[in-house]
């Protein structure tokens, strides 16, 4: 199987939220974007699929590996083979790579979180770094960019975490801070339970206004000549909200299930915001004289 199915399979199936969110980028672009988030996939995967920790750090130190020989030119995975397109087109930075890498290591020496400021550097390796290299494959074009897709990718991986929130609490890793279920009145045993009592739903309700926070920064950061070349990111930030609003809507119940949006509407909105982007830039393009 070609290294470009092989990412498209992994990053984007059918139905997903990436999916949607590449829908419209252009085909080399895509690629690239698929081949860095099915990295992401692999990686995650090194944790959640393998019951033994020792299984684990070996997958890691073998993607390590495969990162080595591929930016020696040498890559044996299909995901690695498609890195290296992505990198020769678009000069991806390795550091963002292996930030990627040190940030899922980081559920492996997780101690837990006691303020939200040390979260900070999970979100950052696990969530901004994706957001920062997408960036980068669509086009910068402006210095603050980069502080756009930071926030994004922070916000979005705030989200994930607490729409992940009932799988991750069993496994007994919370990744919310500490501080936060003092001032709650909560312990974490309250977040390893089946069932989301009302003052889990008043936290969780606290992290729903980090999410938000973090994508209006995302957003305050973005320029407008900017926001064509970022169509990626303000897909995935409206389907962000999206799903956010709909997890409000059913109280904060992540405990006891996990909420999604349905691919209609995952489309619709993917569509309309394509449609929003394309009206803003052509009333704000500079007239000819």
């Amino acid at each position: 199987m070609e290294p470009e199915h092989v990412c498209s399979a992994k990053a984007a199936p059918r139905g997903s939220d990436f999916f949607y969110a590449t829908l419209y980028a252009d085909a080399e672009r895509r690629r690239a974007l698929h081949a860095v988030e099915a990295l992401w996939r692999e990686l995650e995967q090194s944790i959640t699929g393998a019951s033994d920790e020792r299984v684990s750090r070996a997958r890691l130190e073998w993607w390590r590996g495969e990162l080595d020989a591929t930016f020696a030119g040498r890559p044996n995975h299909p995901v690695g083979r498609a890195l290296l397109r992505a990198a020769e087109h678009f000069n991806l930075a390795r550091e963002y790579l292996d930030e990627m890498v040190e940030g899922v290591e980081l559920d492996l020496r997780y101690t837990g979180y006691q303020a939200f400021e040390d979260l900070g550097l999970y979100c950052y390796r696990t969530g901004a770094v994706r957001w920062m290299l997408f960036a980068e494959i669509q086009g910068i074009g402006h210095p603050r960019v980069n502080k756009f897709a930071h926030d994004l990718g922070t916000g979005l991986r705030l989200l994930e975490l607490l729409q992940d929130a009932g799988r991750n609490c069993g496994r007994g890793i919370i990744h919310f801070p500490a501080s936060d279920m003092e001032r709650a009145g909560i312990k974490p045993a309250d977040l390893m339970a089946p069932q989301t009592t009302e003052a889990v739903r008043g936290f969780f309700a606290l992290q729903g206004d980090r999410v938000t926070e973090q994508l209006d920064h995302a957003l305050a950061h973005l320029p407008e000549p900017a926001r064509h070349d970022q169509l990626v990111g303000l897909i995935a930030e409206r389907l962000g909200r999206a799903l956010l609003a709909e997890i409000a809507d059913d109280g904060y119940a992540v405990l006891d299930r996990r909420i999604e949006l349905n691919p209609l509407r995952k489309l619709w909105l993917a569509w309309r915001t394509m449609r929003r982007e394309k009206r803003r830039a052509r009333k704000t393009r500079t007239p000819r004289p």
